[in-house]
């Protein structure tokens, strides 16, 4: 597999959906052995991530320097800087990762992890 610009583009959109989409989209784009070690050191699966109520606080999210990463022919990695804008002078920012695999059906995000930066 190639990483195209078209892949690029189709995985960003899966990133910023799996912030800011409906519960129902988040369950689609989460594989059925989704792990997270969010940002605060908790750890997730699929059913808590579901559980957690989505940030109806964040006034804006921004990603910068998304880069993918072919792991192998349908695993790709994609890694970005996030800033949490939730008012005019209140910001928080972190490293993210992301394990997509195409199972046939389309991608499934299987591992995410946060960790918080300057």
């Amino acid at each position: 597999m190639e990483i195209t610009r078209s892949l690029e583009e189709t995985l960003f959109e899966l990133e910023r959906l799996a912030m800011t989409g409906s519960q129902e989209q988040l369950e689609q784009l989460l594989a059925s052995d989704f792990k997270e070690f969010g940002s605060s050191g908790a750890i997730y699966d699929k059913q808590k991530t579901l559980e957690a109520p989505m940030p109806s606080h964040v006034a804006e999210f921004t990603i910068r320097d998304f880069e993918l990463k072919e792991l192998s022919p349908d695993i790709v990695l994609a890694t970005y800087h996030l800033t949490k804008t939730f008012t005019a002078t209140s910001q928080v920012s972190s490293l993210r990762i992301s394990i997509w695999k195409n199972s046939g059906d389309g991608w499934r995000m299987v591992f995410h992890q946060g960790t918080l930066s300057a």
